[in-house]
This record gives C-alpha cells, sequence and structure tokens, in this order.
C-alpha cells in the first residue's frame, strides 16, 4: 500500500516534512528501538539509506523479523574539526 516513511528522530522527521514527506514512525531511542516499532508483516521489504558507518542494530533487528532489507551507504558522517 505505498510507500512510508521512517525517521530515526525528530530532527530526521523535521527534515522528512521539510521536503514533503511524512514520517509514519519516529523513533526516540535509537535504530533498534526504530525497528522493532515499524509495523511491518514478515517478507515486507525496507530501503535504507543509511551512513557509510552505521551500526548493524537496525538491519539485524529487521533482518531477525523476516524483513527484507536493502541498505544503501548514501552520505558518511564525519567529524567535526576544531
Amino acid at each position: 500500500p505505498g510507500v512510508r516513511f521512517a525517521a530515526v528522530g525528530k530532527a530526521s522527521a523535521r527534515e522528512l516534512a521539510s521536503v514533503g514527506f511524512e514520517a509514519s514512525w519516529v523513533g526516540e531511542s535509537g535504530a533498534r528501538e526504530l525497528a522493532g516499532a515499524l509495523e511491518l508483516a514478515p517478507g515486507a521489504r525496507v530501503f535504507w539509506p543509511c551512513a557509510a558507518e552505521a551500526l548493524p542494530d537496525f538491519g539485524a533487528e529487521l533482518r531477525a523479523r523476516g524483513i527484507e532489507l536493502r541498505a544503501l551507504a548514501a552520505y558518511r558522517t564525519l567529524e567535526r574539526s576544531g
């Protein structure tokens, strides 16, 4: 039934909204908590644009539930210099 969006936190949800997308789920305690909160049946498909350095928690939780995950390293997290 269409594409739905999830955001790892309120700031990400605001960014989605700023470009016209509404988050169906907004996490509060990290990726594993968000993955557990997603109302998805086994066999559902999830596309996950993530950081190249993303921890495996989100993907591991979804795969353990039988959800098909396609991850794409869409950006790198850089440390601030200074």
